[in-house]
């Protein structure tokens, strides 16, 4: 079967050569001026369809059953050559498309579109060294009055011997591919309208929750300290205790939302400072002293070299470990150790790891974790429910560092990592003061 394809191209490309070189071969039908002398000489006369000696079983074959039609333009008459599906194609018959009448029916937005890339190749009589592109897309009138987009594209042909070349172009309609652009650019556009509206809303709201919280929060501790008298009951102060951690722990979840909302409309930035990984480390550990205490969960610095230093903004780093921590924190029992360890890897990078000793992660709660990790969808954006508020804060605040956030787990526990790249490593010996000597040549 592909034998007898391949034998029927050979054939037809044989033939359509032919055609070539008699459709822009010199004919005595009429004179026309060829330079800028006064003598006049015999132009070429491309012949009619009728009279060209291609076999239109062989250019059916190949032309007249598919979403293409053919022209052949000459820089005297226009278009003297249609394909047999030609008015199948762009809905327009061929004798109104011969000579220049086809150019008739081309959007007048695109006329200088058009002209320029013909008047290119009439320069040169080369689509090779006309600069010529490979194909124009433009729009063409139906018969009905309505415009559809086709693309143009240019092929070779045979040339006259002085030169006055012919241009064959391949006319495809593609209506479907310029509605498919046209609904694509009109969903980014809806999409990134709705995500701005989103983001300010939840800035909006964020703010606004955040008044009355602090006021809660203020409240519950003039209780606790029992400025206008005894509480008296010991239910009540356990009560206000409660609030005061549901309160903090509320506007601690306000506060990333406004973050995150801060992030997804570019209004963070970083504020790169040296900083030394150790004192970032003790200060997220001490951020969860407390919660780690009351959970009886112990949390370890164990960096290997407490002495690098970083190129990184000090509060929005630690905001992430601090982040991985309660996270954590808040899925660990009773007795378990939580460690935050850090070390350069054998590409210069740093990482980060906070480990526990849990029961580790379901497997298809970790991979829709590590699928939402590793997705380009912001929070807001993300359909499914793989990762919380805390640990999309920390993947949007390790990204804004060029990081990278991952999570492993086994049965043994879980850890999540913070890879820097190297060109953060500013040094891995200290010369800045950490601030637990600060402290100790303060107290001193």
């Amino acid at each position: 079967m592909w034998t007898m394809y391949w034998l029927l191209w050979q054939e037809y490309y044989k033939q359509l050569l032919d055609f070539q070189q008699q459709a822009c071969a010199p004919s005595s039908r009429s004179a026309v001026t060829v330079n800028n002398s006064e003598q006049q000489s015999a132009a070429p006369q491309p012949p009619a369809m009728g009279d060209a000696s291609i076999d239109i079983g062989y250019e059916s074959l190949l032309l007249e059953h598919s979403n293409q039609a053919m022209c052949v333009w000459h820089p005297i008459e226009g278009c003297v050559y249609h394909s047999q599906n030609w008015e199948h194609i762009t809905r327009l018959s061929k004798d109104v498309c011969d000579g220049t009448g086809w150019f008739d029916f081309i959007h007048p937005d695109y006329h200088n579109k058009l002209f320029n890339a013909l008047e290119q190749f009439v320069g040169t009589g080369s689509i090779r060294h006309s600069g010529l592109p490979n194909d124009i897309q433009i729009q063409m009138a139906n018969g009905d009055e309505t415009w559809s987009w086709f693309n143009l594209q240019f092929v070779p042909a045979a040339q006259h011997a002085n030169n006055d070349g012919c241009l064959g172009m391949i006319v495809r309609n593609i209506d479907s591919d310029m509605q498919v652009q046209q609904d694509m650019h009109q969903a980014q556009t809806a999409s990134r309208v709705a995500e701005q509206s989103r983001s300010k809303f939840l800035a909006n709201m964020s703010h606004e929750l955040r008044t009355p919280l602090n006021a809660i929060l203020g409240f519950t501790q003039m209780i606790q300290s029992e400025v206008f008298g005894k509480l008296n009951n010991a239910a009540y102060s356990e009560y206000v205790e409660n609030i005061q951690e549901s309160g903090t722990l509320l506007l601690s979840r306000v506060n990333d939302l406004l973050e995150l909302a801060n992030m997804d409309v570019g209004r963070m930035e970083l504020h790169d400072l040296p900083v030394n990984v150790n004192d970032i480390v003790n200060a997220a550990i001490e951020m969860h002293s407390h919660a780690a205490f009351s959970k009886q969960v112990s949390l370890r610095n164990e960096l290997a070299k407490r002495a690098v230093v970083l190129r990184a903004d000090r509060i929005k780093l630690t905001h992430c470990l601090s982040n991985l921590l309660a996270n954590a924190i808040e899925h660990s029992s009773e007795g378990d150790e939580i460690a935050i360890e850090g070390d350069i890897d054998g590409r210069g990078r740093f990482i980060f790891r906070v480990c526990d000793s849990g029961s580790g992660i379901a497997s298809a709660k970790l991979r829709s974790i590590q699928e939402a990790l590793s997705s380009d969808q912001s929070y807001y954006q993300a359909e499914s429910e793989g990762i919380g508020i805390g640990l999309a804060l920390a993947r949007e605040l390790t990204a804004l560092h060029e990081g990278t956030l991952s999570i492993t787990s086994t049965k043994k526990g879980t850890e999540a990592s913070v890879m820097l790249p190297k060109d953060r490593v500013i040094s891995l010996s200290a010369r800045i003061k950490t601030k637990d000597k600060i402290r100790q040549a303060v107290a001193a």
